[in-house]
C-alpha cells in the first residue's frame, strides 16, 4: 500500500491530536480529580413525557444517578 504525503499527514495529524485529547479528557471525567468538573445538569425538555405522570419520582431518579443542577423547561 502506497501512502501519499497529503494522507501521510492527515494520519499523524489526526493520531497526534487524538493522544493529546485522550488524557485532558480522563483528567475532566476522573472522579474527584484535580480538573473535575463542577456538577453535572439536565434539562427537563429530555425528560419531558415522564414528567407528566410523577415529576417527584423523576426528580428523585435523577438525583439518584447524580444530576445535581436541573434546569427546567
Amino acid at each position: 500500500m502506497k501512502t501519499d504525503r497529503r494522507n501521510f499527514l492527515k494520519t499523524t495529524g489526526t493520531l497526534t491530536m487524538g493522544s493529546l485529547l485522550v488524557p485532558a479528557i480522563v483528567k475532566c471525567t476522573a472522579k474527584g480529580g484535580k480538573y473535575s468538573l463542577p456538577g453535572m445538569g439536565i434539562q427537563t425538555y429530555t425528560v419531558n413525557s415522564l414528567m407528566v405522570s410523577d415529576p417527584k419520582a423523576v426528580f428523585e431518579k435523577l438525583a439518584e444517578i447524580g444530576f445535581i443542577n436541573i434546569e427546567t423547561a
